[in-house]
């Protein structure tokens, strides 16, 4: 197979992978039950501090839907690690825009 790039170039290879689109996977989780709120593609929403309407509930990573990327994720844990102690953090998105490591 050859894959032809926007740029001219071509890659040839015996496979190719074509991935499209994500969709969650928070069904049948009991969210619902829990008092957890979901968007309409089923991603958890969170605030700022990654703590949903349900105090003392925590979300991160992909499923709250905000910037999916694995930098992204990890500084959504340790905001919501923080939080979960008693800090008052909050998702400073500029940390992973510029590549840096995130400091309390």
């Amino acid at each position: 197979m050859i894959a032809k790039l926007s740029n001219g170039r071509e890659i040839h290879a015996e496979m190719i992978l074509a991935s499209i689109g994500r969709s969650m996977n928070s069904g049948n989780l009991g969210l619902d039950i829990a008092g957890v709120a979901t968007g309409k593609r089923g991603e958890i929403t969170v605030d700022d501090r990654r703590e949903t309407k349900m105090p003392g509930i925590y979300a991160v990573g992909d499923i709250t839907g905000k910037m999916l990327l694995a930098p992204a994720a990890s500084h959504q844990g340790l905001v919501a690690v923080e939080n979960t102690f008693g800090g008052n953090e909050t998702m400073d998105c500029t940390v992973v825009k510029h590549g840096t490591t995130p400091t309390f």
